[in-house]
């Protein structure tokens, strides 16, 4: 399959914003599994973050870590904004009240920057908690206008940057 009928949602594994799917359990020695699921993945047409974020609080809630003392964290990439009609926010704020950052990655040039502010101020990991409104427990939101809290990746040189830290700051005990 070419990149373009990946981009074109010709054979879209999620074509219309349905549930998302666990396809590597997390886990430390996966990353080979994790390398291997993303060259054969298909490109989906609809972006439902509310969908992913709700997945993933859904799986650790049911597979409780190895280790308590280490580490829960998940990395959100998204091409920019929610198009199911979702709200991440509130999946990402019941993550993070069990003790499991998010940190979010813009991933391209289009993304809605008040919202991937208001998920990386649920996730705890936004570089200024300033702007960050905790008032609802449930929800956790950000002002409008606030300078951009996540991290973003125009290309695949400042993705992998942004890994990086990302990964030097989960080493160093705890989120940014």
């Amino acid at each position: 399959m070419t990149l373009e009928e990946r981009i074109a949602g010709t054979a879209a594994t999620n074509p219309d914003c349905e549930y998302a799917e666990i396809l590597v359990p997390p886990g430390a020695g996966t990353a080979g599994t994790i390398r291997a699921a993303l060259e054969s993945m298909l490109l989906c047409k609809s972006t439902p973050i509310e969908k992913a974020a709700d997945a993933a609080a859904q799986w650790y809630e049911l597979n409780p870590p190895d280790i308590p003392e280490r580490d829960q964290v998940v990395i959100l990439i998204t091409d920019g904004r929610e198009t199911c009609e979702g709200t991440a926010e509130c999946p990402i704020t019941t993550m993070h009240s069990r003790g499991i950052v998010t940190y979010v990655i813009g991933f391209g040039d289009e993304v809605n920057v008040d919202q991937l502010n208001a998920m990386a101020c649920a996730g705890g990991t936004a570089s200024d908690a300033a702007p960050c409104d905790t008032s609802d427990p449930a929800c956790t939101g950000v002002s409008s206008g606030a300078p951009t809290l996540f991290f973003l990746a125009e290309d695949e040189t400042a993705l992998d940057a942004a890994l990086e830290e990302i990964a030097a700051s989960i080493e160093c005990g705890g989120p940014i």
